[in-house]
């Protein structure tokens, strides 16, 4: 099992090969991954403004989908 950074550790950035900017589904990826509220709440007010809505979508999509909820 992987560790958990610690929470004052800097967490990087999503990122694709390369240099290339980080997509909107990989910022929710990230986002996703995280424990609490705060941290998500938090991880969200770091993506760019352009994306940020984008990224809402996709995480409220994820964290909606059915598939979630038969997870034990």
């Amino acid at each position: 099992m992987a560790r958990r950074p610690a929470d004052d550790a800097p967490r990087p950035s999503p990122r694709r090969s390369g240099d290339a900017a980080p997509t909107p589904r990989a910022w929710a990826a990230r986002i996703l991954a995280l424990r609490t509220k705060e941290e998500r709440q938090q991880a969200l007010a770091e993506v760019p403004e352009e994306l940020r809505e984008l990224v809402k979508k996709h995480v409220e999509i994820a964290w909606n989908h059915p598939a979630r909820r038969n997870k034990p």
